[in-house]
């Protein structure tokens, strides 16, 4: 079951990752500003996001090669020579599909991690898309590829995106 462990290890770091790091300073300034960040600001939440981006990317390196291990281990067989045993092929599958849903986690994740960076470099970084205000810095060091500031993210003023096709509570085809 060395597989197994593998998969939880790949799991909290994937947790490390993905969810909010505590705040530690505990100062909270979430009142809301116009403008943008500094420069020695932006240089800070790089660094963040530049180091997320490495642990992701080490996660999904880890990932691919684990179904790379799987996949040569799996026997081949002549024609006359017993098969792997079903269990174990569905193991073996079971497996794959777990990492191949990590690897697509960390891709979107990347993706959205490198949005950050650009942002970054066109200096427009930090600023909420619906209301434009600078979102807080303390959710920005948590999350650090968000474009929405709480209250946004929480509902409050957000309209729906262009071409978005989300029903309105209660109104779908099943109630």
């Amino acid at each position: 079951m060395l597989r197994r462990d593998r998969i939880s290890q790949l799991r909290e770091a994937l947790h490390r990752i993905t969810v909010p790091k505590t705040l530690t300073t505990g100062k909270s300034d979430t009142t809301p500003r116009r403008g943008s960040y500094s420069t020695n600001e932006l240089q800070h939440f790089r660094t963040i996001v530049l180091e997320m981006r490495e642990a992701a990317l080490s996660v999904s390196r880890d990932c691919q090669d684990s179904v790379r291990s799987i996949e040569s281990d799996q026997p081949s067989y002549g024609p006359r020579e017993q098969p792997v045993s079903f269990h174990e092929r569905s193991a073996d599958a079971s497996m794959r599909e777990e990492y191949a849903i990590v690897i697509d986690r960390q891709l979107k994740l990347l993706k959205h991690l490198d949005a950050a960076l650009e942002r970054i470099d066109k200096q427009n970084y930090g600023v909420c898309i619906c209301c434009k205000e600078l979102i807080a810095q303390e959710r920005l060091e948590a999350v650090p590829h968000t474009q929405l500031c709480i209250k946004c993210k929480g509902g409050g003023s957000r309209t729906p995106t262009r071409g978005s096709t989300r029903p309105s509570p209660g109104k779908g085809k099943y109630r």
